[in-house]
């Protein structure tokens, strides 16, 4: 149904945005322990 289209597609962005977020304090703490 329109629905559960629309809550996997909210799914799939929530989890999309997580990874990014991951990726962005993975890579903004490797900077930080280099500036160290």
């Amino acid at each position: 149904t329109v629905t559960e289209t629309s809550i996997e597609w909210t799914v799939n962005v929530l989890l999309k945005n997580l990874v990014a977020e991951r990726i962005a304090l993975k890579t903004g703490k490797d900077f930080s322990h280099d500036e160290e």
